[in-house]
């Protein structure tokens, strides 16, 4: 790998941090100009419930296409998909796993609290003093 991917690969993720998407759900890899994407395009953080739409996706595209060495891009998404001379078509919208794993902790110390918070009576031990 030459040292122009290494920069490449930098500026591309530093696009899709910019746009906020999520870098553990979308893979990428760059070699002599080419950029492949596989995996599923999501948003990160506070904006993961919030939908994309095929134009932030085709601004997304652009971006990546207008950077200095990028000749190609090719996309192998499971969420969205370009079929050539076409636009952008959401296949599924993906869930924030990032929202799944907080629901699950929130409902685990939920059952936590139920299972060891002990139930007093706090009327019946005013009443006897």
């Amino acid at each position: 790998m030459a040292a122009s991917d290494f920069r490449t690969n930098t500026a591309v993720r530093s696009v899709l941090a910019r746009h906020w998407i999520d870098l553990q759900r979308i893979k990428f890899g760059c070699f002599r100009g080419t950029v492949r994407f596989s995996g599923s395009l999501a948003f990160l953080g506070t904006r993961a419930n919030v939908a994309l739409d095929t134009s932030k996706v085709e601004l997304l595209e652009r971006e990546i296409k207008r950077l200095q060495e990028v000749s190609r891009v090719y996309f192998d998404l499971k969420n969205w998909k370009k079929e050539p001379g076409r636009e952008w078509r959401c296949l599924i919208q993906p869930t924030s796993s990032s929202n799944t794993i907080l629901d699950e902790r929130e409902r685990d110390s939920e059952v936590l609290v139920a299972k060891t918070t002990p139930t007093v009576s706090i009327s019946s031990s005013v009443d006897q003093k």
